[in-house]
């Protein structure tokens, strides 16, 4: 008895967190849009606030490796290049390890060293 009112304590506690970090995470977003926006806007690369430097950078993000298999096949296809030609496998293999820029944007915090 004692232990399921402890755990039902624990699942409220829980409950409570994850709301309050789901709101954080929300306002960050807005902000962090915002200073993207105000630096677009004024043409900054970054801003320094105290000791804290924001910086803006494009986001990578991998594309479906099954989006990407279809894509170079069919340009290998319109190519005429043979699946079985060593250009073929190395440019898999240079596609399954690369990342592709999205158009969003981040910021990246550095701190500010006054050497």
């Amino acid at each position: 008895m004692e232990q399921q009112a402890i755990l039902n304590e624990i699942k409220q506690y829980k409950k409570r967190y994850e709301k309050r970090l789901k709101e954080i995470k929300e306002r960050l977003s807005v902000l962090e849009r915002d200073l993207i926006e105000y630096m677009d806007k004024n043409d900054h690369p970054g801003l320094r606030f105290q000791e804290v430097i924001l910086l803006k950078e494009d986001k990578k993000s991998k594309k479906n490796r099954r989006l990407q298999e279809e894509e170079l096949q069919n340009i290998m296809h319109k190519y005429s290049i043979d699946p079985h030609q060593s250009l073929y496998r190395e440019v898999i293999q240079c596609i399954q390890s690369g990342s592709v820029q999205s158009g969003n944007k981040k910021l990246k915090l550095k701190i500010y060293d006054k050497k």
